[in-house]
């Protein structure tokens, strides 16, 4: 069975500069409000978090996003 990742899912958005989920479910238990930097996103890093793997929510909507094609920011070497 693949990850499921906030890449293929319907109910992830983005608002400024946060990753939260739509239905309400908190995807990372740092934040107070249970959203994510968009930063990660920029990098290109999984977005694959533990709730996302067992929620009654998650609606697919298409096939898994290649890791070389993720994120916009490159590191400099």
């Amino acid at each position: 069975m693949e990850n499921r990742s906030l890449y293929q899912c319907y109910h992830a958005k983005v608002l400024e500069k946060k990753i939260y989920c739509k239905k309400g479910h908190p995807l990372y238990n740092v934040a107070k409000d249970g959203s994510v930097n968009v930063r990660q996103q920029e990098r290109g890093r999984p977005l694959e978090f533990a709730i996302c793997q067992t929620c009654p929510d998650y609606d697919k909507m298409g096939e898994p996003i290649p890791a070389s094609e993720r994120g916009w920011i490159k590191r400099r070497i």
